[in-house]
C-alpha cells in the first residue's frame, strides 16, 4: 500500500505523459475531474488484471499437464493464448495485445521528445530555431528513445526475475522517486531552493542504492 502511495503519487505529479494529459484540459476543475476519473477507472481496470491471472491460476491448477514444466510467470499469459484459445480469437486477442502496446509506448515517446525539444532545446541548445529544426530533433529523440526501450526491453528478459513486474518495480523505486520527492517538496516544503530541488533529486537516486540490490534484477 506504501508504494502504491508514493508510485502513483509521482506519476500522477510527475510523468510527463500524465501531466500532459492535465495539461490538455480547459480549466482547473477539469484537470481535477480527469485525475477524479482516472482514479475511478483504475479500480475496475486493476481488478480485471488480477481477474484474468486468477482465472489463469485456476485453469492450470485443474490442466497442470497443459502447462510445460519451467513455464516463467511472463509466459502463462501468452501460452494460454496460443495453445487454448481458438485460432481466430487468439489473433484478434493478439492484435489488441499489440495495439495497447503501442498506444502506451507512443505517449511516452511523445513525452521524451517534447521535454527535450521544448525545455531543452528551446531553451539552451538551440534557440530560435526554425520548427522544421525542431521537428527533425523529435524525430531523432523519438528514434533514440526507442531504441533504449528496445534494449531495456531485452535486458529485462535476459536477467534474472520473478516477472517483468518486479523488475519494472525495481527500477522505478530507483528512478522514479525522485519525481515524487520534487513534488512532496513544492507541496510541503516551506522553502523551495535550487539546492533543495537538486537535493531531493539526488537524494532520491541515491537511497535505493545504499540497500541491497534487488533479487529480480540479480544474476
Amino acid at each position: 500500500m506504501l508504494y502504491g502511495l508514493v508510485h502513483y503519487t509521482g506519476r500522477m505529479a510527475g510523468y510527463q505523459d500524465t501531466v500532459q494529459r492535465y495539461l490538455c484540459t480547459s480549466s482547473l476543475k477539469e484537470a481535477r475531474r480527469a485525475i477524479a476519473l482516472s482514479a475511478v477507472l483504475s479500480v475496475p481496470t486493476w481488478g480485471l488484471f488480477y481477474f484474468v491471472g486468477t482465472c489463469l491460476y485456476v485453469f492450470y491448477k485443474h490442466h497442470e499437464s497443459s502447462l510445460p514444466e519451467g513455464t516463467e510467470a511472463d509466459a502463462v499469459f501468452p501460452h494460454f493464448i496460443l495453445h487454448e484459445m481458438p485460432t481466430g480469437f487468439t489473433g484478434v486477442v493478439i492484435a489488441g495485445v499489440l495495439a495497447a502496446a503501442m498506444s502506451s509506448m507512443d505517449s511516452s515517446l511523445n513525452s521524451v521528445s517534447a521535454v527535450v525539444v521544448t525545455d531543452i532545446c528551446k531553451r539552451c541548445w538551440l534557440r530560435g530555431c526554425s520548427d522544421r529544426t525542431y521537428l527533425v530533433v523529435a524525430r531523432v529523440v523519438n528514434a533514440l528513445t526507442a531504441a533504449v526501450m528496445i534494449g531495456v526491453a531485452i535486458m529485462l528478459v535476459l536477467v534474472s526475475k520473478e516477472s517483468i513486474n518486479d523488475a519494472y518495480n525495481a527500477m522505478v523505486g530507483v528512478l522514479g522517486g525522485a519525481s515524487t520527492a520534487l513534488f512532496l517538496l513544492a507541496l510541503l516544503g516551506p522553502r523551495r531552493t535550487h539546492l533543495g530541488n537538486v537535493s531531493a533529486i539526488f537524494g532520491a537516486r541515491a537511497t535505493p542504492l545504499l540497500e541491497e540490490p534487488p533479487p529480480c534484477l540479480t544474476r
